[in-house]
């Protein structure tokens, strides 16, 4: 592969093949990449700088293991395996668990909608607390890492419908309990 001209519609596997020798190929994994990692890392972290310095240790350690990589259309559930063994790292050695729903894009609210959306925040916050760590991750690498079911099941070693599943089940556990909490 020429890798002189870089195309960016090559697809991860192409890409990774090629950063094994031009880190120009990287760069564009890692622009590619690089929001969903950081809401990732953030999911986790609740801490801005915190999740920076996970995101760029998550891809210092892909860039470092480029050539254990097996290109078979996994490149984003490699990524995000290596981001929850960082965060996982992170995590024996600090704070508590943070939320979710703070890694996920702000939208713009109206000051006056401003404090129902902290009541509906604090009331998301209470119900998440009281999942499993594995439920959680689930959510942040859907929501936050915005990973496809096929993606997640690679990562946590089950398959596409199994995961699938286990999201529909989580979701409607979730709703449960949001109407048992808001009656």
């Amino acid at each position: 592969m020429d890798t002189g001209a870089l195309d960016r519609s090559l697809s991860d596997d192409e890409l990774a093949i090629a950063a094994r020798s031009d880190r120009r190929a990287f760069e564009l994994l890692y622009f590619r990449y690089l929001d969903r990692v950081y809401r990732y890392a953030f999911s986790k972290a609740a801490d801005p700088t915190m999740a920076e310095e996970l995101t760029s240790s998550i891809f210092l350690d892909a860039l470092e293991g480029l050539n254990r990589y097996k290109p078979r259309g996994t490149f984003a559930a490699w990524l995000f395996t290596i981001a929850r063994c960082r965060c996982a790292d992170y995590h024996r050695n600090s704070a508590p668990l943070p939320l979710i729903v703070e890694s996920l894009p702000a939208h713009e609210r109206h000051p006056e909608e401003e404090n129902d959306h902290q009541a509906l925040f604090l009331q998301l916050e209470k119900i998440l607390k009281t999942l499993p760590k594995e439920e959680l991750d689930l959510l942040r690498l859907r929501y936050a890492a915005d990973l496809s079911h096929a993606e997640i099941g690679r990562i946590i070693g089950k398959s596409e419908s199994a995961t699938k599943m286990a999201m529909s089940r989580l979701i409607r556990r979730l709703r449960g309990l949001w109407e048992v909490e808001n009656e």
